[in-house]
């Protein structure tokens, strides 16, 4: 089987900076969380999004912006259900997705040749696809919690769309 296309970007290993930045002891940290529309599962279940920013008071100048997953509908419970995106990461995430809807809608290719495209955070969030010839098979996963959702098939389309109102949320006061 021949592998057209893999597109692979790991930085798993470490936590966010928002994630410690919140998890820090020692200093009144404040946060403000403003939620977009959640992104629908080809199951019928959805993924919670905020836009978070995260301060010290009297640091507002320091603050840390980016997204916070909630994972709870599919079953996450406690911390763990959490995925954080720096703010660098949620622009890796929508040139990844546009990137990957591009391939997918422009591609002709044989019905013997596996596509693969997939980008995975520092903490583990991630989305991709598997596509040979005719069918594809679009899904978004958290790895600390082995969960793996699929999309439906304008799944990348939602998600960006959802990534770029909460980015741009960050930015409106």
């Amino acid at each position: 089987m021949l592998a057209l296309m893999v597109l692979c970007v790991f930085l798993l290993g470490a936590s966010s900076q928002l994630r410690g930045q919140i998890a820090r002891s020692g200093a009144v940290i404040l946060q403000r969380r403003e939620a977009v529309a959640p992104l629908d599962l080809a199951d019928g279940k959805m993924v919670g999004i905020e836009a978070i920013s995260v301060f010290e008071p009297g640091a507002e100048q320091n603050r840390l912006l980016g997204l916070r997953l909630d994972w709870n509908a599919l079953g996450m419970v406690g911390a763990e259900r959490y995925a954080y995106l720096d703010l660098h990461e949620i622009d890796e995430v929508i040139r990844a997705l546009a990137f990957m809807t591009t391939e997918l809608a422009h591609a002709n290719h044989p019905e013997n040749v596996d596509r693969e495209g997939r980008l995975r955070t520092r903490e583990g969030f991630a989305v991709g696809y598997f596509a040979r010839g005719g069918q594809v098979r679009r899904y978004v996963d958290w790895a600390p919690g082995n969960l793996r959702a699929d999309l439906g098939e304008d799944g990348f389309i939602q998600l960006r769309e959802r990534f770029e109102l909460a980015r741009d949320r960050l930015f409106a006061d």
